[in-house]
């Protein structure tokens, strides 16, 4: 019993989603599950105890009952709010909503309100509040926008609450994307989650291969990138020109190959078991907009805001008395009489999406306001570049004017998100302006590029490994009818072919991939978020 407790101890003191203890108990678990769960019809039991064991190996006790007060909350409103009518219906539906927002942000942000507070008792002269910083539960923000959405569909008819409280616990912390997400619906797993599953070889090997994919993008790409990021962004001052736009445009990069990395291991994970799970990317840095890039880029978050706030913000009663208003002053037809009102509800999305991702202005306007402003921007300039466009004679149906396009859409998306690196919004933007202070593009020739944290080899190795990551964005690109599934293509090939590939990609990962002491597997960028 005394092994037994220690070998407990030591699996779950690193049991995160790429930890080798992981996925050894998944592939235990998974027999389990195929065998015994199946044949005693409680594969969604099993399911709920491995969520538990996942989440309390990666939270603590106490937080983690944390956790379970607006799981209670909002499983007790929505049996509740069917029941009730009028002013008292919408009242419990304000109070169920807000106290899981309130929630979120007692954990996870009210230091942005301190240090706001701190702002104007500067200004105003009076006491200071002493910043909190305690820890919280795990993966809070993925949860309370699943408990917001179960709330507000139910209210408004689109799903039947749940009865029973143990399939609504495992809705919630469903291990594959306790992590990082994605942000799932109630209605996108309901089917799923509690029906039985019988074992698909094709399924299964689907969601390995993804699996395998994922740390690719991770242990590989994105986190030599980080070794990077670390270097210039750690002696920023140390570094002007080409060398520090290298730093702040890798982020961007490191964080896409992290994130997508990581929601490649969670959907495999979850394919493994039957289960399929809502897609998070669809090769964003093919954007011509920032507007597409945010369509393509964390999907269910920007689906979320879209179908819980800017929609519902969009048809209020005040925002249509706006729109009519505006409309009867400048006339039906006029375009900035259907576009004020869309800005304000844009305005209060984009905030809300940059606040989310962190309690401080350098994410409230690198994760939010930055886009508001370009894409109200760019809408309110639009005539303008139409008038450009056709006295320079541009022909925009080239792929040269595509190309600028994208181009254009990553380093604008690469520049806000750049300050969610730095450690102020005052630092994001010092680094910018150091960007410009000396034009030294020999860094390219002269072995700068081997001194910010990769040498020659981690260097080629990366270049190596981002390589194949475009030729597979390449291939999955484009309209349905003209992408294709590199999992399925693979699939068809021959079978000395496909496993050439498969082993290929094991070895390379076992071989190259970021290990040692000071590695840490839980380090996911998103799972900070």
């Amino acid at each position: 019993m005394h092994f037994l407790y220690n070998l407990l101890k030591f699996i779950v003191d690193d049991f995160s989603i790429m930890s080798f203890w992981f996925w050894t108990c998944l592939a235990a678990f998974a027999v389990i599950y195929y065998t015994v769960g199946k044949r005693l019809r409680v594969q969604w039991i099993l399911l709920l105890l491995a969520s538990l064991f996942f989440y309390r190996a990666n939270c603590s006790t106490k937080l983690m009952l944390w956790m379970l007060v607006p799981v209670c909350l909002t499983y007790l409103v929505a049996l509740v709010i069917n029941n009730l009518q009028g002013l008292r219906r919408s009242l419990l539906l304000f109070c169920a909503v807000a106290a899981s927002v309130a929630f979120l942000v007692y954990f996870k942000e009210r230091n942005f309100f301190i240090v706001t507070h701190n702002a104007l008792a500067c200004v105003f002269n009076f006491g200071h509040w002493e910043k909190v910083n305690i820890a919280a539960p795990l993966g809070i923000s993925y949860l309370i926008l699943m408990l917001v959405s179960y709330t507000l569909d139910v209210s408004w008819g689109l799903v039947k609450p749940q009865k029973n409280p143990l399939k609504f616990l495992l809705y919630v912390i469903y291990f594959p994307i306790t992590t990082s997400g994605p942000i799932t619906r109630y209605v996108e797993v309901e089917n799923q989650l509690f029906a039985e599953h019988n074992f698909d070889y094709d399924r299964f090997c689907f969601g390995v291969q993804r699996v395998v994919w994922g740390m690719f993008k991770k242990m590989i790409v994105a986190d030599r990138i980080g070794l990077i990021v670390g270097t210039i962004y750690g002696n920023w001052e140390n570094y002007t020109g080409f060398t520090l736009a290298i730093g702040l445009l890798a982020y961007t990069l490191q964080v896409y190959t992290d994130f997508s990395g990581c929601i490649d291991m969670a959907l495999g994970a979850s394919q493994i078991l039957g289960i399929n799970l809502p897609e998070n990317f669809r090769q964003p840095f093919f954007s011509s907009s920032l507007s597409e890039i945010w369509r393509r880029w964390h999907m269910t978050l920007g689906f979320w805001v879209k179908d819980y706030i800017l929609y519902p913000m969009l048809k209020s009663r005040l925002i249509q008395q706006f729109s009519n208003f505006l409309k009867t002053r400048l006339g039906k037809k006029n375009r900035y009489a259907k576009l004020i009102p869309t800005w304000c509800g844009m305005l209060v999305v984009w905030f809300t999406v940059g606040f989310w991702h962190g309690g401080s202005w350098k994410y409230i306007f690198g994760g939010g306001l930055f886009f508001f402003i370009m894409i109200a921007g760019g809408q309110l300039l639009e005539p303008l570049f139409a008038w450009l466009i056709r006295i320079m004679r541009i022909r925009t149906e080239t792929a040269s004017w595509r190309l600028f396009h994208r181009l254009r859409t990553f380093f604008l998306f690469a520049v806000a998100v750049s300050f969610q690196r730095a450690p102020s919004f005052k630092t994001g933007l010092c680094m910018w302006k150091r960007v410009f202070v000396e034009f030294n593009p020999w860094i390219f020739v002269d072995g700068t590029l081997f001194n910010i944290g990769l040498d020659a080899k981690d260097f080629f190795v990366l270049l190596f490994g981002g390589m194949i990551m475009l030729f597979v964005e390449l291939g999955e690109h484009g309209n349905k009818a003209e992408s294709i599934s590199m999992r399925r293509w693979i699939a068809g090939q021959n079978i000395a072919f496909r496993w050439i590939i498969y082993l290929g990609l094991v070895f390379s990962i076992i071989i190259f991939g970021m290990y040692g002491p000071d590695y840490n597997a839980k380090s996911f960028i998103y799972a900070g978020f």
